[in-house]
Order: C-alpha cells, then structure tokens, then sequence
C-alpha cells in the first residue's frame, strides 16, 4: 500500500496530501466490505502457519504479457547471440533446437485462451550450487551462470579442470563434478541479486546457488518455446526483491500464466510458433542492416598488423578534449527518449530514458567512467546527457567517429587495473594518464591507421554472423 496518499517532505517526514482520506476510505472499503480490488494491491487466501505473511508470497501478476515484452526478449537474445558469435563462441548455441519452417501467418496472443499454472506443474526446479567463483584462465568455454540482468546470465568463462578443483570455500573439501555442472536446453533464473531475470542456456554450464535451472516437463524445450516462457516467468520478478529471494522453495509455491490448448494444457506449440515468428521479423530486418553495412566496409584500405605498426605513449589530455558530465538525479529525471549516461559497465553506458535538458547534453563523444565502474568507456553517436561520474572525451585534431572511438576505448581500458572506486579515474589523473597508440611517421596518432583498422574488424564480425544466420535457413 504505497499509494497512501503521504508523502515524504525534507527535513520533515510524512507529510499527509489531500488524497489521505480516500485511500483510507478505499483500503477499509476492500478490507470490510469486498470491494473489488486488484491483485496488486490485495490477494484473499488462506493463511497457514507455515506461510509467508507477506503480500508477496500470494501475489502474483495475472496481466497476459504484451507483444512488446516478447519482442524484448527476442532482441535481447538475438543481441547477446550476435555478440559471442563476434567474440568467436559460436559453440555456446550448438545445441539449439529450433524449427526452420517459416510462419506465413500472423499469430496473435489473443488467439489462445490463458490460463495460471504452478511452476512445479511447469518444470523440474533444480538448486544450483553454492560456488565459489574460480579464477579462470580464460581459456575456458563452459559458462559460469551469476545473479546478473546481463549478458544472457554469463559472468565468466571456465575450463572443466577448474570447475573440478574449485570448492565454496575456494580450498578443501570439494564436490563431485557431476554436482556442478548442470545439463544445457535449460532456462535459468535468478534468484538473488538482480531477482527474476531468465535466460535461456543450450549447452552445459555452472553456476552458483543464486540461480534456479528450470528443466520442462512433458515436453521438449527449444529456443523460441524457451523466449516465451522467459517473458512469462519475468513477468512473476514484480513478486520478489534482493532482500526476498526467488530460492527454489518459494518457486515451487508460485504460479505462470500461459496460453492453453483447448484442453487446458499448456499450448507449446502456439509458444513456438509465436516466437519463431519474432525471431523471423528481427532477424530479417538485422540481415538486411547488416548486408547494406558489409557492402559499405567491403572497401576498406588494407593495413598491416598491430605487431609491425610502430606505437607510442600518448597523454589523453594531447590526443582529447575533457569535458565534464553534469549531475541528474532519479527525483529530477522526466521520462523521455534520450538516453541518460551513467557509471556503469553495462548498456553502452545507457542507465536511463529522459526528456530533460543541460549542458551536458552531447554526441559524437566517448564516455569515459571516472567514478562507479572506474575507466569503462563507450560510444555515443547520439544526442546524450552524461551524469557527473562520466567524462566525455572527444578528438582535438580529427573529426572523431566510431570507428577512431572505438580503438580509443580498447586502449584506455588497457589503464583500467590501476583505478577501483577507492582511486578514481578523476579528470587530473585522466589527463595524465598515459594510452599507447599507433604513430605516423611525424610521431603523431595515426588516425588513418586506427580507423581502417578498426571498419576491417567490424567488417569481419558483421560477415561472420551473416554467415551464420544464413546458414540456418
């Protein structure tokens, strides 16, 4: 009941507005005479001495999901496939089974009837296992699934050996292999830390104990069948919060909404057809994207190796301009279009969506973190606001553009194991920080090599993943 109709005031406390009275009114009437009230706002059930008191033990969020979620889930997979494709891990979606029959019709959610299911009717909710994290050589390929919002769940990649050797404490008694490595063809979900995210894993992985592997029952899980399935199981994460964990205990007791046969079960079938009709609509408009971008690169200038290019040190403050972000708070932010940067890691920087206006406002920059997650840096092309944790960096003696960006960020991140957030990359040390760089023959940036370098990775990665969608048709 946080609609209450108080509000909290500086300095002051609860401050009561003039609509206290009729949310008063509103929660006796409910209470004492059944009015009707949404399940959002107040659930009747029996009570055990066994449950949880709490609303959101009994809540759940009976709203069919809307073709925008789905539409979500589809890109952020595709997104996430498209990138470890670039990153050489084509292996991680072997095991992908999927129909390549073209859906010719337009499906629509309201062609089925929904209905509520209990997730234990739905799938066989393993625990995952209490990990520590290894230290990896990076040289390995089976996923290490963490309690995180990105990157399909993945924080780490490992060989079996170090799977093997490594116990919860780090040192010890250790278990069996077979205890930590969990089967593929499985939607992971988080039960701790960023609560409720799903994800689907094709192929064999570890993870630690906040992550709930789901295996489905009485019947055969696919890709498309496990995107719908992920929209509706992240509709349930409204139900829970870090400080009330999605465990498997409580999994079992929660529900799912569905589309159903006319039988009442399940319909697996429409789930797959409607997903691989998204997956259709998004691959195709990327493929052609794509095409019209490999078309443009194919002429790129050749150049020589980065091992026979001559290099040298650089102070930031002699290749860019620094520029300070401006503060926003969350109180202050207006909805809006226009993406928000902030200190983190992840979303190209992109924390927020907002329609509010200052001197910070810019494009064509790099964004460079010198508070929150210290030194990582990204691209804005677009018209951008930058919170006061970002610096924005843009070329003295060349026009910048993504390509001279881009090499520019993969060299300040080289500085990044010297700054943490107890020694910040602020705007004294950033000037002094030294970056290598390729040189000219004036012993100046060269810029010509850096671009063309970089339009022929991109090249590279954008045909490769062409390639491998084409193949699958």
């Amino acid at each position: 009941f946080e609609d209450d109709g108080f509000e909290i005031g500086k300095h002051i406390g609860l401050v009561e507005t003039e609509r206290a009275k009729e949310r008063k009114a509103h929660i006796l009437n409910c209470w004492l005479h059944d009015a009707p009230a949404e399940s959002k706002f107040m659930v009747k059930t029996t009570i055990t001495d066994q449950d949880e008191w709490l609303h959101s033990f009994y809540y759940f969020n009976d709203e069919i999901p809307k073709e925008e979620d789905f539409e979500k889930t589809m890109s952020d997979y595709l997104s996430f496939e498209f990138s470890m494709i670039a990153q050489g891990r084509e292996y991680l979606f072997e095991n992908k089974e999927t129909s390549k029959k073209k859906v010719k019709t337009k499906i629509k959610l309201d062609d089925r009837g929904w209905k509520e299911f209990l997730f234990i009717d739905i799938f066989d909710i393993k625990k995952g296992f209490y990990n520590k994290k290894p230290i990896s050589s990076k040289k390995g390929k089976i996923p290490f699934l963490g309690a995180t919002a990105n990157n399909n769940g993945v924080t780490e990649y490992y060989t079996l050996k170090e799977i093997e050797n490594n116990s919860k404490t780090g040192h010890g008694k250790n278990e069996n292999l077979s205890r930590k490595i969990f089967e593929g063809n499985c939607i992971a979900v988080t039960n701790n830390g960023s609560v409720g995210h799903a994800y689907y894993q094709a192929i064999g992985f570890t993870c630690s104990h906040d992550l709930n592997p789901l295996y489905l029952k009485n019947y055969i899980l696919n890709v498309n069948i496990a995107q719908f399935l992920i929209t509706a199981i992240e509709k349930q994460k409204v139900c829970f919060e870090y400080a009330r964990k999605w465990r498997p205990v409580r999994m079992v007791k929660s529900k799912i909404l569905l589309p159903t046969t006319p039988q009442g079960e399940p319909d697996y079938k429409f789930m797959e057809a409607y997903m691989r009709e998204k997956e259709q609509e998004k691959t195709e408009a990327y493929k052609k994207y794509i095409s019209k971008r490999v078309k443009e690169l194919e002429n790129t200038k050749g150049v020589v190796s980065l091992e026979e290019k001559e290099w040298r040190e650089f102070e930031i403050n002699k290749v860019f301009n620094i520029k300070s972000g401006k503060r926003l708070t969350k109180s202050d932010m207006l909805k809006g279009e226009k993406p928000f940067i902030g200190a983190t890691e992840y979303n190209n920087g992109i924390t927020e969506y907002v329609s509010n206006t200052n001197s910070s406002e810019d494009f064509n920059v790099l964004g460079v973190n010198y508070n929150g997650s210290v030194v990582e840096n990204f691209y804005h092309p677009y018209k951008a606001l930058f919170s006061d944790d970002v610096k924005r960096l843009s070329f003295k003696e060349v026009e910048g553009n993504k390509h001279l960006y881009l090499f520019a960020k993969s060299q300040i991140l080289k500085q990044k194991n010297k700054y943490q957030y107890g020694y910040k990359f602020n705007g004294k040390r950033m000037s002094k920080q030294k970056i290598m760089l390729p040189s000219n023959k004036k012993e100046e940036p060269d810029y010509e090599f850096m671009e063309n370098y970089m339009r022929g990775l991109e090249y590279e990665k954008l045909k490769k993943y062409l390639n491998y969608k084409t193949g699958l048709q």
